[in-house]
């Protein structure tokens, strides 16, 4: 059996949808660009917490 461990910004992501919920936009834009920032210095996609963000902005 192999035990997989959370993803490397899964706390950034439950921070987000936190502040989702309490209704604090410029709080979750913050959170979103350091999620964005930290995947493209991986070399990896943030299209997700690009597509967020965006959204988030109106």
């Amino acid at each position: 059996m192999v035990s997989l461990g959370a993803g490397p910004r899964d706390t950034e992501w439950k921070k987000g949808a936190a502040a989702m919920s309490k209704d604090q936009p410029k709080t979750q834009i913050e959170l979103l660009i350091e999620i964005e920032k930290a995947a493209l210095a991986e070399g990896k996609w943030a299209s997700r917490a690009m597509v967020q963000r965006i959204t988030t902005e109106g």
